[in-house]
């Protein structure tokens, strides 16, 4: 478990039990929590300060994209590429991230590989507010995922380039992993575009213009980035019934 501070253009990275009770007395504090730790869990539990909605969904195994606003907080899920590829059903990583005034606590249960740049962006003292957490959160996550969709289109591009008779087994095995990745992927993307959209629509605060034009472009890449699974999804099925006729 990690926890950042952020104090008079200062930013520090502290123990985490040292820097979960400095919240109140800095500028802001970020907390993120690994939340196959026990230790989390028991932390997340006696918050009372924190909605018990939000603390049952920092906790939450199953998630989708969502944002929502409870009382002066906001709680938004987000999913992204993992820093470890692991033999798991979900393609994508799910990072929970409650925010209100003066405090955000993420929590996931696989490490996010946006983590990294976030953490960056706090210790280089270039986040000085829950709106500009959220932000970069988005920002990383979106920047990351983008070349997982990408890529789907450049291998049906080699698969289209290398149809032949000889090897129609082995590009129909390729062409149904890309559709199913694809599919997989758009799962969460879709609800993810929504999400974005909200908190950039949001009255929060914290929230400034600049945090909400960032969060206007971020919606904007993972529209485009559904509708580029979905041209992956029909192109694989036109690329299928091709191959079919190839036999």
């Amino acid at each position: 478990m990690r926890a950042f501070v952020y104090r008079d253009g200062k930013s520090a990275e502290l123990p985490f039990v040292e820097g979960a009770k400095r919240t109140g007395e800095d500028e802001l504090v970020w907390l993120h929590l690994d939340g196959t730790d026990e230790g989390a869990t028991d932390w997340i539990g006696a918050q009372d300060s924190i909605p018990s909605a939000a603390r049952s969904a920092l906790l939450a195994v199953e998630t989708r994209p969502r944002c929502d606003f409870i009382g002066n907080g906001c709680l938004i899920n987000l999913r992204g590429p993992g820093l470890i590829h692991e033999d798991s059903p979900d393609l994508l990583v799910s990072v929970r991230i409650w925010a209100e005034p003066g405090r955000v606590i993420s929590a996931a249960y696989r490490e996010p590989m946006a983590l990294a740049s976030v953490a960056d962006a706090f210790l280089g003292a270039r986040l000085a507010d829950p709106g500009d957490i959220l932000t970069q959160w988005v920002q990383s996550t979106t920047d990351v995922l983008d070349p997982e969709v990408t890529v789907l289109g450049d291998e049906l591009d080699e698969i289209e380039t290398g149809m032949e008779k000889s090897n129609i087994w082995p590009m129909r095995r390729a062409v149904a992993h890309v559709r199913s990745h694809a599919i997989a992927l758009r799962r969460f993307v879709g609800p993810q575009r929504m999400a974005v959209e909200r908190l950039a629509t949001s009255d929060c605060a914290w929230l400034d213009e600049a945090d909400r034009q960032h969060l206007r472009d971020a919606a904007d890449r993972v529209a485009r980035m559904a509708e580029e699974l979905e041209a992956v999804r029909e192109r694989s099925a036109l690329i299928h019934e091709e191959l079919t006729d190839l036999r």
